[in-house]
């Protein structure tokens, strides 16, 4: 770590959708994941221009919001301090489904100067179906993703840090920037020890997070 579509042709997605990729997440993704996950199989549709990016400014830097895609929880991964009843009842009484969310997956790029900095990496393949088109909005919008010079792993979960490395030959996606993340974050996940020291369902979490990781350390 360096710290401190009509679209008609082949390309790495589409292999991958067909079977390349998925042995992390056959390793029994934590609760949340593992029923969307089932579906990695399906394909994938790379994203358009029109979704794939919003632009702003912020005093002298530029933002750019790119998407990564989405996945799909259980509602019982919101307010996990009141009952199921009460928490159905509330999603219902407001048009929502009472047994799932959506939720979306954005990754802000930011350039102030000479640096271009990238907020999270995204889940990249191995995690939800819908999820992992970050590398597809960089090319829809435009964005060389070699020019990025930072990257800013805000934690180490699938969704913030599985984009880190192209899951079919394991380059980097962004080869020229330097990697930061908080040092204590980094030793929780980077833990040698963290299968025996933590339950079970955080186990898959950790391999996704030590192979990515790992390969920018």
């Amino acid at each position: 770590m360096k710290i401190g579509g009509d679209d008609m042709s082949v390309s790495r997605r589409s292999i991958l959708a067909g079977g390349l990729s998925a042995p992390l997440v056959a390793r029994g993704l934590a609760t949340a994941g593992a029923g969307a996950s089932a579906g990695l199989l399906a394909a994938r549709t790379p994203a358009r221009a029109a979704e794939a990016a919003h632009q702003f400014s912020l005093g002298d830097s530029e933002i750019t919001i790119l998407t990564d895609g989405g996945l799909v929880l259980p509602a019982s991964t919101l307010a996990s301090n009141v009952s199921d009843e009460e928490r159905s009842a509330f999603l219902t009484s407001h048009g929502h489904d009472a047994e799932t969310r959506a939720s979306a997956l954005n990754i802000a790029l930011v350039r102030k100067g000479d640096a271009l900095v990238l907020i999270d990496t995204g889940a990249g393949l191995n995690f939800f179906q819908d999820a992992g088109l970050l590398a597809d909005s960089f090319d829809a919008a435009g964005l060389d993703r070699d020019s990025v010079t930072h990257v800013v792993l805000t934690h180490g979960h699938p969704d913030h840090v599985w984009g880190v490395i192209d899951d079919f030959d394991e380059s980097e996606r962004f080869p020229n920037a330097s990697y930061l993340m908080g040092a204590a974050e980094w030793d929780f996940w980077m833990n040698p020890d963290f299968l025996a020291d933590n339950p079970e369902e955080l186990h898959s979490f950790a391999l996704g997070a030590q192979r990515n990781l790992g390969a920018v350390a």
